[in-house]
Formats: C-alpha cells, sequence, structure tokens
C-alpha cells in the first residue's frame, strides 16, 4: 500500500523561491546598466556600429579644392557625415586573416573635381617599413562594383562584374623608409664583439633603390610598368581592377590619377583618398552621380598583426549615397 508523501519543508519552499527569483540571472528584456567608466569613444564606436547596421554612408557635396581634403586633419572633413564600419576577419577565401581592426571611421566628400574619401582606425603601430622580409604594411582599401554590377562578388568581384579598388599603402608615403635610402645607404657593424652576429662585420644592406633597380636605372625590373620595384611613387594610392579571386590588376599609368596621404598619431590612422573625376575617362572607375547609390565595401590591414594579400579585416557590401 503506498504511503501519503510528507509535504516538503517550509524553509525549503522560502530557498526554491529565493535561488529562481533573486539568483537567476536577468531575461533578454531586462535593461543592461552601461559598464562603468565608458568612455566618449565607445559611445561613439555603439553609435557608428547602429549606423552601420543600416548599411549606409552618406557622401555630401562640399565646397574646397581636393588639395585642402589631402590634410586628413583638414577643418573640411567636418562637412562629411561619419559612419562607423564593422570589420570581420577574412574568411571567404585563404589564406585566411584578419580581425584585429574591429571598426573604422569612413567620411566621404563629393567635390566639382573628384570624390574624396576618409578614414580613420585605432592601430598602436605604424607599420610603414616593409624593406624587411618578416615585416608587413598597414593599409587600407575600398572597393567598387562596375557598370551594372552592383551585386557582384565580394571578394574581389567576378568575371561578369568587376570591382574598381583603391589601395593605400602606408610604405608609399613619402616619409617610409622603403621610399627613403638614409636608414639604409651606410654599413651595418655588429653592436658587440661578443655578439654572434660579429661573423658579419661590415655587413652592408642594400638601400631600396639598390635592391629594386639591381642593374641601375636600367634594370630590368625598372624598364617595365610595375609600380612594386619603383623607388619612388607619385602617390601612396595604387588604382586596382579585379574579375575574381586572384585576379587583382594595377590600372595603365595613364589612370593611377588617385591622390592620398596618411597620418598615424597618437594611436590612430588617419587616411585620405582622393579621385579626380575631369582629368581623364576611365571606363574602369564608378560614377558618383548626384542623388545616386552605389555599392562599397572596405578592407584595412595590419601589417604588426603579419596582416598581408587576403589576410585583412573586411567590411560587408554597404550602400553609398551621393547626395
Amino acid at each position: 500500500m503506498l504511503k501519503a508523501k510528507e509535504p516538503i519543508p517550509t524553509f525549503l519552499l522560502f530557498l526554491c523561491v529565493w535561488f529562481i527569483v533573486i539568483k537567476s540571472p536577468p531575461g533578454a528584456d531586462s535593461a543592461q546598466p552601461a559598464p562603468a567608466g565608458a568612455g566618449k569613444s565607445q559611445v561613439k564606436e555603439a553609435a557608428g556600429k547602429a549606423l552601420d547596421s543600416a548599411g549606409t554612408i552618406e557622401m555630401k557635396t562640399a565646397s574646397c579644392s581636393g588639395q585642402d581634403l589631402l590634410d586628413p586633419m583638414s577643418r573640411y572633413w567636418s562637412q562629411a557625415s561619419a559612419a562607423v564600419v564593422a570589420l570581420k576577419p577574412q574568411n571567404i577565401v585563404t589564406p585566411y586573416g584578419g580581425g584585429s581592426i574591429s571598426t573604422v571611421l569612413v567620411k566621404g566628400l563629393k567635390l566639382s573635381s573628384g570624390v574624396a574619401f576618409r578614414f580613420e582606425w585605432k592601430d598602436e603601430t605604424k607599420d610603414s617599413d616593409t624593406v624587411h622580409q618578416t615585416k608587413f604594411r598597414d593599409a587600407v582599401a575600398i572597393e567598387f562594383p562596375l557598370g551594372t554590377a552592383g551585386d557582384t562578388v565580394l571578394a574581389m568581384g567576378s568575371p561578369h562584374g568587376p570591382v574598381n579598388i583603391w589601395h593605400w599603402k602606408a610604405d608609399w608615403e613619402p616619409d617610409a623608409p622603403v621610399m627613403n635610402d638614409k636608414p639604409y645607404d651606410r654599413d651595418i657593424d655588429s653592436p658587440s664583439i661578443a655578439s654572434s652576429a660579429s661573423v658579419y662585420r661590415r655587413l652592408h644592406v642594400d638601400s631600396p633603390r639598390e635592391a629594386n633597380t639591381a642593374q641601375g636605372v636600367g634594370g630590368p625590373a625598372s624598364g617595365v610598368y610595375n609600380l612594386f620595384p619603383q623607388s619612388a611613387h607619385h602617390s601612396p594610392v595604387e588604382d586596382l581592377v579585379a574579375i575574381g579571386i586572384s585576379s587583382v590588376s594595377t590600372k595603365p599609368e595613364r589612370f593611377q590619377t588617385l591622390k592620398g596621404r596618411g597620418v598615424w598619431r597618437d594611436g590612430r590612422w588617419h587616411v585620405v583618398i582622393y579621385k579626380p573625376l575631369a582629368e581623364r575617362k576611365d571606363e574602369d572607375c564608378p560614377e558618383f552621380v548626384p542623388r545616386s547609390s552605389l555599392n562599397t565595401a572596405v578592407a584595412i590591414w595590419n601589417g604588426s598583426k603579419q596582416d598581408r594579400n587576403g589576410m585583412k579585416s573586411v567590411s560587408n557590401w554597404m550602400t553609398l549615397k551621393v547626395r
């Protein structure tokens, strides 16, 4: 015969209620207070992420010159709307990588003579020395679909949907070591006879100009139009086209009209890319028609984190609205 269950003691009921009500974590609908000490930059970043969720960058019209905007610190940039764009590691094609840069502040302005973009992001190190094999550059690029390929493949386009890429490189800036012979135009002595490196006394390091033009100004590397072996660049920005993965190609010299400037200050990069649109007709360039929209995407390389090639932080496609 079954015995009747004994009633649960009152103190046990009290403990159960206390554990459920008091100790349970707040639900999804509960308000979460802001973390103590949240600074203005965190608030701005949060607001930017909300803006990025809409996927829109606004390009206003400005009354100034392209030269005025080439200074990333110019007061004219205060006229532009700012969008904080979220970035993620590149994981579409090998080599995968990136992810150390989580956000970038993007501004755009349209002039009567062209268009300009300003990029700002946090980076604790200035990586502009690529003379050494184990060092890599900081860089930023902005990508646009060409023609009617508004929904082309994000990763370098496709044969049916080519893309135009504007690529700023820190090691192409005039003050970068690879553009400046002075740090390398000397013999290097070992710092100490006791050092194991002393076996290589009077080691000579080729200057960038010597290395890039191995046979002088008439060397084979400098005899063809290849931007990489040049000992000097007229601009730190390269104009590229692509029709798919591993298809990136530099435009002919007559279309290399992009200008730019990068300033690294207090652990942040401030970079401007300017495209004059009235100089030459370039079919491999997007059209920035007033009151129109086009897709765009951004990528950033962090050299100190070994970013290069496909290893980069990337955005999704966004809408650029030209006012």
